[in-house]
């Protein structure tokens, strides 16, 4: 992500999603609403932090990753991912720093798991 940059700066996958939310939300689709509120945080923010290259011994995806290092060393894949879920092992920190830089957020906002209710799908369409 480039420094400054907002989600809706340019015509994006990001953008489109973010559209497609905010359309769900006026007509009170607030379950699609939040699915294309988190695929795109998934890839303005997450992405950096899928450790699934580093299974295929992927130097490049180690180098470009952002997970933590404990998730970066050798054997963390086999020994930890279950499902595909697992793959994203987020550093908090570097997130909140991330969202931070978007109107000061934090993931204490939007929650570690996901959003669960409408006002938090209202609380993230809105922050875009």
């Amino acid at each position: 992500m480039a420094s400054g940059s907002h989600l809706l700066n340019d015509d994006t996958e990001k953008k489109k999603l973010l559209q497609e939310a905010e359309q769900a939300f006026g007509e009170g689709k607030y379950w699609e609403c939040l699915v294309a509120c988190r695929k795109a945080f998934y890839l303005e923010f997450e992405h950096r932090f899928d450790v699934q290259g580093l299974a295929k011994d992927d130097l490049l995806a180690g180098l470009a990753s952002d997970a933590p290092y404990y998730a970066r060393e050798e054997g963390y894949v086999e020994n930890n991912v279950r499902n595909p879920f697992d793959y994203i092992v987020r550093d908090h920190r570097k997130i909140d720093a991330d969202l931070a830089k978007h109107r000061g957020l934090t993931t204490a906002y939007i929650g570690t798991s996901g959003m669960a209710s409408a006002s938090a799908a209202s609380f993230f369409c809105r922050f875009t």
